[in-house]
């Protein structure tokens, strides 16, 4: 089975929130059998870096991508274009 890429909207390392979502998306994928990639930008104010993000894990070609988008306009075209890919996800 192909991996799964969570993408969050940072990966700022203090903020316990996306901890505790890394530790709860790091725990399903456990339970579920299946890898897990947890890939963010640095900065929640940088769609762009999260936009290549998502082009890094098409190109690779993940099973899934569970996204919370920064700028939901600015990550529509790369979502459609992993949806055209087959690969699923879940976004928000």
């Amino acid at each position: 089975m192909k991996p799964i890429a969570v993408i969050p909207k940072s990966t700022y390392t203090t903020h316990l929130f996306w901890r505790a979502v890394e530790a709860g998306a790091r725990e399903g994928a456990k339970e579920a059998g299946v890898e897990m990639i947890w890939k963010g930008s640095l900065d929640e104010d940088d769609p762009a870096q999260q936009i290549q993000i998502v082009q890094q894990f098409i190109s690779e070609g993940v099973g899934g991508i569970v996204l919370a988008p920064i700028d939901e306009t600015a990550l529509r075209g790369p979502v459609a274009a992993a949806m055209q890919k087959g690969i699923r996800g879940i976004a928000r």
